[in-house]
């Protein structure tokens, strides 16, 4: 039986395990989220399409999604800690590189170099968590984790905006990125990979078979034998797309639609943000607490919501602010509290000792959405002249069908 004192221990670096790689990651976005704010500002300078400001955002989203198949497995090997750090360091460098661009293949290059780095965050850092947090506190866990990236968006789009205005695009590759230098250095001396590393014992939860030791290729076919587990793919493959559809396309939206400057973009399409920043905590929690671990509930009606909300969207006049505000945060809540329980299933459905696997794999299915959506919504807008109500509509119907995904993964 433990002692107080050891389980007050083991609690304290939970806690900071969890924080130590969410305040990390708030900062990455300081290097990917960057793009959608300077995508008015290249198109106005450069007089770039909607295709190709598409065809670059892609760029990273192919690189990002296809690289978490390789650092989500190293980190089942090597555990996360160092790969985070050193992808945040990278990512600071290839910005910087990013920012000297004069052409569509001067930037999509460096851009598509930064979703490589980049994809050292989330996988090797959910693996990380995992370590330390057991399943039935995991909904809460990735909870906290995505509502970070909520909040993440937040701080880019307010920074991001106030560089744009005094500084232009190139400043929001420069500025907004050298935080997440400092914190990936903050982060390496503050965390550990593992339990035992700090004279605390691992817990476990699978059974013998699964904790034997697994090399090569064997783990993916583990990971996606399982039919639930595709499923719960689709559906945060859908929630991406619907996700990066109002991250990347929103700010360009109302910056054509009301003619506001960069900074009053920024400000008005806070609520998507904000709600992104609730929703993963509150899904989570009552995921965990009222649900039984049982994600499905909870994540099929949020993301029923965020369909709805969607469509609304497409149907109020963009000048509506106030009704536009509401829609947006009731998308960012529903969208990103609806991801929070099926990425807590890379765990749950794959093993701890397959988490960073499964992880990988789920963000290279998120991610392969987030580029179909940058590459055809843009090609979209240009063929039919900026018909934003159609894109709206047929991002919606998409969301459905996630919706049906993962109300099929009954656990």
């Amino acid at each position: 039986m433990k002692n107080r004192s050891y389980k007050n221990k083991f609690r304290r670096w939970q806690w900071r395990v969890l924080l130590g790689f969410g305040l990390l990651y708030f900062f990455y976005y300081a290097g990917r989220q960057n793009i959608a704010l300077a995508i008015p500002l290249l198109k106005k300078e450069f007089g770039w399409t909607e295709a190709q400001l598409g065809f670059i955002s892609a760029c990273l989203f192919w690189t990002y999604g296809f690289s978490h198949l390789l650092w989500g497995r190293l980190s089942d090997k090597i555990g996360g800690r160092l790969l985070v750090t050193t992808g945040g360091l990278l990512s600071l460098g290839v910005n910087w590189l990013c920012s000297f661009a004069r052409t569509v293949g001067g930037l999509a290059f460096p851009w598509a170099i930064n979703g490589f780095v980049q994809a050292m965050g989330w996988s090797p850092g959910t693996r990380l968590v995992a370590n330390w947090w057991p399943s039935r506190q995991r909904g809460f866990a990735m909870g906290v984790l995505l509502s970070s990236c909520g909040w993440a968006t937040v701080m880019i789009w307010l920074l991001g905006g106030w560089v744009g205005v005094h500084w232009g695009w190139r400043g929001i590759f420069r500025i907004p990125p050298l935080f997440l230098g400092v914190m990936s250095m903050v982060y390496f001396f503050t965390v550990r990979n593992y339990p035992h590393e700090v004279g605390l014992e691992d817990y476990g939860e699978e059974k013998k078979e699964e904790l034997e030791k697994i090399t090569g290729i064997k783990p993916y076919f583990n990971v996606l034998k399982n039919r639930k587990f595709d499923l719960a793919c689709l559906a945060v493959g859908t929630a991406h797309l619907t996700r990066y559809f109002f991250l990347t396309w929103i700010p360009l939206y109302y910056s054509e639609a009301l003619g506001f400057s960069i900074m009053k973009v920024a400000a008005l399409s806070l609520a998507l943000p904000l709600g992104m920043g609730i929703g993963p905590v509150l899904s989570g929690w009552i995921s965990d607490k009222f649900f039984g671990a049982k994600r499905y509930q909870m994540a099929s009606s949020l993301l029923m919501t965020a369909a709805a909300c969607t469509v609304m969207m497409g149907f109020i006049p963009p000048a509506n602010l106030v009704l536009g505000g509401i829609f947006l945060f009731l998308v960012g809540l529903s969208i990103f509290g609806g991801e929070g329980p099926i990425w807590a299933l890379c765990a749950d459905l794959a093993g701890k000792n397959q988490t960073g696997t499964a992880a990988g794999i789920m963000e290279w299915v998120a991610y392969m959405f987030a580029a179909l959506q940058a590459v055809v919504l843009g090609a979209i807008l240009t063929l039919t002249g900026g018909n934003w109500k159609l894109l709206f509509v047929l991002v919606a119907i998409i969301q459905l069908i996630g919706v049906r995904a993962i109300w099929a993964v009954k656990r």
